[in-house]
């Protein structure tokens, strides 16, 4: 079977059907995220046959051959003017991987495309052209590639009133990542006020952002009371936070640990290892570690 799929053309899609049969042949689920793309034999003739989806995953790794890179940055901008709204999704993810800065104004052309939402769509609720998953994958590619100019932190400022609440998540993070301690304040103060959202994730997404702000003379006023958060998943992000700053030595230990008398150690999220506790425990060891240090 194997041998047979190296005589045909398209060997790439055709190997990762083979790979995928001999993990069923062995009694194992299978999955195609799990199937490694293989590496290019002869750099772009092989390159050529790959769809945008394994170009993604060939991008995610580190140390591209230029080679390589320079050839997908060229199906990048071609994604990127595609008139499918997959195949440009698919685009605006490849730049964001490539963290490629000459694709930024291609980008924000996308971002601040004109044109009506279609009829259907504009019914549904969307407001611009652009759908959810292409205005929320711009945010993230737009944090990727680290761009701090004046256009881009607008494009991401703007994201903040999106009707989606995905693509106000991935802007805060995008945010976070450009120059967050130099920043207005006027801007922090607004993200850092989902922290108090009903929506978890927007709070999860506010937490990262504080953390790399860097004041850390608000902890015990913003971060403290959600150890006592009813979503688990922003008590478990919260002890994971306070872990590193207390490693990194930003956060006083001995405040910390009567703080953790408060921690909600029950959990409705189904998980075998019951991430909470776990992350407790780590951010009483830290505290204890650099006590004694």
């Amino acid at each position: 079977m194997a041998a047979a799929a190296a005589a045909l053309t398209r060997k790439g899609v055709v190997e990762r059907y083979v790979q995928l049969a001999r993990s069923m042949a062995r009694g194992r689920q299978p999955a195609y995220e799990d199937v490694p793309v293989p590496a290019p034999r002869d750099a772009l003739g092989r390159l050529e046959e790959l769809s945008d989806e394994a170009l993604l995953r060939i991008a995610a790794r580190e140390n591209l051959e230029p080679e390589v890179r320079r050839y997908l940055q060229y199906r990048c901008g071609a994604a990127l003017a595609s008139d499918a709204w997959g195949r440009r999704n698919r685009g605006i993810k490849l730049a964001g991987l490539l963290r490629d800065r000459s694709q930024v104004p291609l980008l924000l052309h996308i971002e601040n495309d004109p044109r009506p939402a279609p009829r259907l769509a504009r019914l549904l609720g969307q407001k611009g052209y652009q759908n959810g998953f292409i205005r929320r994958n711009l945010a993230t590619a737009l944090g990727q590639i680290g761009d701090t100019s004046p256009e881009v932190k607008a494009a991401l400022v703007a994201k903040l009133d999106d009707g989606y609440w995905e693509v106000r998540v991935e802007a805060m993070r995008a945010l976070a990542r450009l120059d967050a301690p130099n920043q207005p304040q006027e801007l922090a103060e607004r993200i850092l006020g989902y922290l108090k959202s009903r929506n978890f994730e927007e709070t999860l997404g506010a937490i990262y952002y504080w953390q790399q702000r860097g004041e850390r003379q608000d902890c015990r006023a913003r971060i403290i009371p959600l150890l006592e958060h009813p979503n688990v998943r922003v008590r478990e992000y919260t002890l994971q936070v306070l872990t590193e700053e207390v490693r990194r030595r930003r956060l006083p230990p001995a405040r910390l640990k009567e703080d953790l008398r408060n921690v909600l150690v029950t959990s409705t999220w189904f998980s075998p290892g019951f991430p909470l506790k776990n992350n407790l425990r780590e951010l009483g060891r830290a505290i204890e570690e650099t006590l004694r240090t």
